[in-house]
């Protein structure tokens, strides 16, 4: 047998099956490393800063800092893309330099004394966009750049904020009779053709008569005063204040001036459950559906439509 052959053939084969060798970083992800040093060393520049400031007893001086990381910053990003492969991410300097700025100087205060930022304790700290209940007066629209600028904004066990309660869509059928309103968190009775029914759009009220027939007629308990037979399972509905139904007048479609997912709407005046403070006893607002204007009127004036709202919350 000739041996040189036999171990010419078997390392071949060991060649053949071996796994290919780790090929190098590429281009973005020599960036990223890159990125990450100069975001570390940024970090230890403005402590070591701290440091030195109160060895001196004088504030600190992080002009070398700042100058030295956005041009190093900048650089990276220029190398890569120079290279025909741009950086995996869309951070720029000024960005990475307030966010470890906010975290540099929380260090630095806690050490001083102070204690460290803790999620969970009602209080935005440094680095955190909410605490608990606390949004800092945010919202869906600006959480999300106007994305999905309805429904409810919260804030994660992390700290930041949980937009999966935000949509894009302010209205939703719920199928059982009612819209659901996503700006307010309102439930809205949606009208039927017809006259004759809790929510038929042909029936009228003086303000005494929806107050009474009409919320009654949606309201129906048991003797035993449990909701068996309120509209879409609620015993909860009541007239709309005025600054609530004002907020569905819609007139890009022309009157009636409100949205389609309603259903049929009379091109008249609603009844709100606000009184005019002026003459309690005998007018109270309205909201013409029609013109687009809310208006007072007689309480006991004829001819008058009325939708109920609830609060599911």
């Amino acid at each position: 047998m000739d041996h040189s052959k036999l171990a010419s053939a078997i390392l071949t084969l060991t060649m053949a099956l071996a796994s290919p060798a780790l090929a190098g970083p590429t281009t973005a992800e020599k960036c990223e490393a890159a990125k990450n040093k100069e975001a570390g060393k940024y970090a230890f520049c403005r402590q070591k800063a701290e440091q030195k400031a109160i060895k001196k007893a004088e504030a600190p001086d992080y002009s070398k800092c700042d100058t030295k990381l956005l041009d190093k910053w900048t650089k990276a990003e220029q190398k890569a893309i120079d290279k025909g492969e741009p950086c995996i991410d869309s951070i720029s300097g000024p960005d990475i330099q307030s966010f470890v700025t906010t975290h540099s100087d929380a260090v630095a205060a806690a050490l001083g004394g102070g204690a460290l930022p803790a999620c969970g304790d009602g209080d935005i700290d440094p680095g955190e966009d909410c605490d608990l209940g606390t949004l800092n007066g945010e919202t869906c629209d600006s959480a999300t750049a106007s994305a999905s600028p309805y429904g409810t904004l919260a804030c994660s066990a992390g700290c930041s904020f949980d937009t999966s309660g935000c949509t894009s869509t302010r209205f939703i059928d719920n199928g059982d009779g009612t819209v659901t309103d996503n700006q307010s968190g309102l439930m809205w009775e949606q009208k039927v053709a017809g006259s004759g029914c809790p929510n038929c759009v042909s029936d009228t009220f003086t303000w005494d008569e929806a107050m009474s027939i009409f919320l009654g007629d949606l309201n129906q308990t048991s003797s035993a005063g449990t909701c068996d037979s309120g509209f879409a399972g609620y015993c909860d509905w009541r007239l709309p204040t005025e600054p609530e139904l004002a907020s569905l007048l819609d007139c890009s479609g022309g009157p009636p001036c409100i949205d389609p997912i309603f259903g049929p709407t009379q091109g008249t005046a609603y009844h709100t459950g606000s009184l005019d403070q002026t003459s309690p006893s005998t007018e109270n607002w309205k909201v013409d559906f029609f013109t687009g204007n809310t208006i007072t009127g007689a309480r006991l004036g004829c001819c008058t439509g009325a939708r109920a709202v609830r609060d599911p919350n």
